[in-house]
């Protein structure tokens, strides 16, 4: 599948860094511009273009890669209603938050909470139907700190501990 393709060298594209990270980003971008990603209906790319805008707006602090970033995952979450995207789009609700006025600001600030929210039910609903064994390890791991990001964000520390 040209796809799952295109998306696992994206993928290792940018986790190289190089020749450096920037240059690493840039290529992954194109990589991933092929599949049209703020056309597409594919989550996974989604999120991948939103992996590399979120990282291309913590070297070059450009607003558009974070502009970018948030649509990417905000698109994926709402796809899927999944919690990787979600818990991404979240977090840079709140970057995007820090960097606005206060009517933008109190908007993705009361949005990123809803969204911790529904990833937190969405997470416990999956962590619930997986079966325990070494398949689901790595799974229930990442189910688990997500969680406990969530928690961190909804500043629910009892919670948050019960996570890890």
């Amino acid at each position: 599948n040209q796809t799952a393709f295109k998306q696992q060298l994206a993928l290792v594209t940018y986790k190289s860094k190089e020749p450096d990270e920037l240059s690493a980003l840039k290529e992954a971008q194109a990589i991933l511009g092929e599949l049209n990603p703020m056309h597409s209906n594919n989550a996974e790319t989604l999120g991948l273009w939103g992996a590399v805008h979120k990282r291309l707006f913590e070297i070059a602090k450009q607003r558009a890669d974070l502009d970018t970033a948030i649509l990417s995952y905000e698109k994926g979450y709402r796809l899927l209603a999944d919690y990787y995207n979600g818990i991404n789009w979240a977090f840079l609700l709140n970057v995007r938050a820090s960097l606005s006025g206060p009517a933008d600001a109190i908007t993705d600030y009361v949005l990123a909470r809803r969204t911790r929210s529904d990833v937190l039910e969405i997470c416990k609903t999956k962590l619930e139907s997986l079966k325990d064994s070494e398949q689901t390890r790595a799974e229930r791991y990442w189910i688990l700190a997500t969680m406990a990001e969530a928690c961190l964000g909804l500043e629910d520390t009892a919670q948050c501990e019960k996570c890890i």
